[in-house]
């Protein structure tokens, strides 16, 4: 990719509650009906339930280097980036 080339990001580096990779996440969308888990990455009495990206694991996506300076949100975008760029480049 060249510098000033466009850049489409796509669903195949997909990260969510369903699955991290698009076959886990188109897989479990197919095959079982989403429930919401109760919550366990914060505190929050408002709302309990919720979807949240279990079994991610940043460095086995991204490397080690460098990811104590990102937070959570940053670390799930970049692994998203990634995974969707080796799918495209295969």
């Amino acid at each position: 990719m060249l510098l000033g080339e466009p850049l489409v990001i796509t669903a195949v580096g997909t990260l969510s509650s369903q699955g991290i990779g698009y076959e886990a996440f188109a897989s479990r969308l197919r095959s079982t009906p989403s429930d919401a888990t109760p919550i366990s990455l914060f505190a929050s009495q408002d709302v309990p339930y919720g979807f949240e990206v279990c079994g991610f694991d940043a460095k086995a996506i991204l490397g080690r280097k460098g990811l104590r300076n990102l937070d959570r949100n940053t670390r799930l975008v970049l692994a998203c980036i990634k995974l969707d760029l080796a799918k495209h480049l295969e």
